[in-house]
């Protein structure tokens, strides 16, 4: 399996769901992808991830979690100016 493409990461704005607010965070790396949320920092679904992978990407999660969701935050900034 080929591991020199570009991990790439994508999150969503802050969304509600079964009452509690969350950013969903996706990493794909060709075929390879990878689907958690904050605050909870799990992956929740994955492929073609190692699970020594997985608990990588959740302490990323962990660790950067506070950027995130400010990152979030302007997401959904910008979609109250389209409603």
């Amino acid at each position: 399996m080929k591991r020199n493409e570009e991990m790439k990461m994508t999150y969503s704005g802050i969304v509600t769901a079964d009452g509690k607010k969350k950013v969903s965070v996706k990493f794909e790396e060709g075929e390879r992808f990878a689907e958690g949320s904050i605050p909870d920092c799990k992956i929740v679904r994955s492929a073609g991830f190692e699970p020594d992978e997985i608990i990588v990407l959740e302490k990323y999660l962990q660790m950067n979690q506070m950027d995130i969701i400010k990152k979030a935050k302007e997401i959904s900034g910008f979609q109250y100016l389209f409603r």
